[in-house]
């Protein structure tokens, strides 16, 4: 009640994103005060019920990618497919800007996670004539960094091949390598994402039927340091674990005591075919969050000829909700 009555007295409007509102809320003398402290406590209110930990994941791990759908907006000139206040299809977008449908209904999506954008499964429409005014006249270099047009060129070009590698000279890959191995690399990285609820590797461990292996034996591809092959082992004692990852990873990495016999780290480049026959392959987290499509489908073609009757490839990812179905907050990390 006390900002609907702030903002009356200034014959403001109530705040919305509905198209006839006005662009942004413009407050003046004691308001003015009064909306920075609102916006400040806000933005405590969020830090202290997330909690230290999740805060910090979260500013350095979303962050990175918050402009990723607005870079690809910009640099594709998806905006100039449909009017400011016209709605459009994702394969109108596409066929107009010449980008493949699918890559542009995940950028969109993502996009729509930060209100640029609103629909459904097949037509969206800009959130608000002003934003997508603004937005026409972004460039894609005046955003952090120029994610977006890597993402897609990593997907069809033989020396760009990582979904990391964004820039000449500038890949994921490159920035671990330097970095090295453990807290300051990609492993401590992925570790903090390991934080994150809909990460927990109990997820996995509760959610298949692991037991069905027996004694046998699973291959952890691209396992890092094989905490989920850990905690597998933990629940089902007569199981056997591979970890294959990079070099750097696999040799600072200590198998537990417990463990010894059990679990195995190897190095093999996961572009090359599959020598360990097991019962079974996970990849978790590899495929979407490391490569481009056409990648993927490469490193799963590597391991047919380790394939044997009755093995399975387990692919462990998240999976995206239709639109409308989660607030945008959580869709944007799904």
């Amino acid at each position: 009640m006390e900002i609907e009555s702030r903002l009356a007295s200034q014959d403001v409007p109530l705040p919305s994103w509905d198209l006839d509102t006005p662009p942004e809320v413009v407050l003046s003398g004691p308001e003015r005060a009064f909306q920075a402290t609102l916006i400040d406590a806000l933005d405590e209110l969020k830090a202290l019920i997330q909690g230290p930990v999740p805060y910090l994941v979260d500013k350095v791990t979303v962050a990175q990618n918050a402009l990723l759908g607005l870079q690809a907006i910009a640099y594709f000139d998806m905006t100039s497919a449909f009017a400011v206040t016209d709605s459009a299809s994702f394969a109108q977008i596409s066929q107009a800007c010449g980008l493949a449908e699918d890559d542009v209904r995940r950028f969109l999506r993502f996009a729509m996670t930060e209100r640029y954008f609103q629909g459904g499964p097949r037509r969206l429409r800009n959130a608000h004539p002003s934003l997508a005014s603004a937005g026409r006249k972004c460039r894609v270099e005046d955003f952090h960094r120029p994610y977006a047009c890597g993402t897609v060129a990593c997907g069809v070009t033989d020396d760009r091949r990582h979904v990391w590698q964004m820039e000449p000279k500038m890949r994921y890959m490159w920035w671990s390598e330097k970095t090295g191995p453990g807290p300051k690399g990609s492993q401590g990285q992925w570790n903090g994402v390991m934080v994150k609820e809909g990460y927990a590797n109990e997820h996995v461990v509760k959610g298949y039927d692991w037991a069905a292996f027996g004694d046998g034996l699973l291959v952890d591809v691209g396992g890092s340091d094989g905490a989920l092959s850990k905690a597998i082992l933990e629940h089902l004692p007569r199981l056997r674990c591979v970890v294959q990852d990079r070099a750097a990873v696999v040799q600072s990495t200590e198998i537990p005591k417990d463990l010894i016999g059990r679990l195995e780290f190897l190095a093999p480049d996961f572009f090359t075919k599959q020598t360990v026959v097991a019962n079974a392959y996970i990849l978790p987290w590899v495929l979407q969050h490391n490569w481009s499509d056409p990648y993927a489908l490469e490193i799963l073609k590597q391991l047919v000829p380790a394939l044997r009757d009755e093995a399975r490839v387990i692919v462990v990812e998240m999976c995206l909700s239709k639109p409308g179905m989660l607030p945008l907050s959580r869709e944007k990390h799904s």
